[in-house]
């Protein structure tokens, strides 16, 4: 069994006035450390914190690279501290929520990642077990 780690965080972000936590980033790199730390057998691990957690950065790290890493006998652990948003779907029909990255603007389901787009990736790896934390509002 191998044990993969995506941790992202983000405090700050190219919108100064979205800049409000403190802690997200350095949770990020505790979770990851500890991680890193005291599991032996790491597969894919990748860790993003404030302007490195782009949209595109987030989506390619959980991406075909992943997907390729993570076997039927592995666990992945997935990490994400940082705001968190509601805003309705680009056809206006439901309300969805949203991680927010660094690189977020004020159209929401443009530039943010949505939890149903999560569970898509989540249910694509093909793992023992995935564990999921996610540190945000909404």
């Amino acid at each position: 069994m191998k044990y993969h780690i995506l941790s992202i965080g983000i405090s700050k972000h190219q919108n100064s006035f979205v800049n409000t936590l403190q802690f997200a980033d350095k949770d990020a790199v505790d979770f990851y450390t500890l991680f890193t730390s005291n599991i032996n057998d790491i597969g894919y691990k990748k860790l993003l914190i404030n302007s490195e957690a782009t949209l595109a950065e987030i989506r390619t790290a959980l991406g075909k690279e992943l997907r390729q890493a993570v076997g039927d006998e592995d666990a992945f652990f997935f990490f994400f501290s940082g705001h968190g948003a509601t805003a309705e779907n680009k056809d206006g029909t439901s309300l969805e929520h949203y991680l927010i990255p660094f690189d977020a603007t004020s159209d929401i389901p443009s530039s943010a990642v949505s939890v149903d787009y999560l569970k898509e990736v989540f249910d694509k790896i093909s793992c023992k077990a995935a564990y999921i934390f996610v540190d945000s509002c909404f």
